[in-house]
């Protein structure tokens, strides 16, 4: 089944091409990607880049709205 295939190629990358993925991916957009996969989640939650570019943008951009991003997250 090529669906499976693709699938499971996805899942076999090294976790600095998904961390070099994210890199172009808006924050919101990887915060919902946390919810497809418990792999993705762990990816996601562990990486401490990822964590100090969203704190960046907290410092940068003066809209952001953190209740809902703290409600998002948990």
């Amino acid at each position: 089944n090529i669906k499976q295939n693709v699938f499971n190629s996805f899942d076999e990358l090294p976790i600095e091409l998904y961390y070099e993925i994210f890199d172009y991916m808006d924050i919101k957009d990887v915060l919902k990607l946390r919810l497809v996969s418990k792999k993705l989640k762990i990816l996601i939650d562990k990486s401490n880049y990822f964590w100090n570019k969203i704190c960046l943008n907290l410092s940068i951009d003066s809209n952001f709205d953190l209740k809902s991003f703290v409600e998002f997250v948990n």
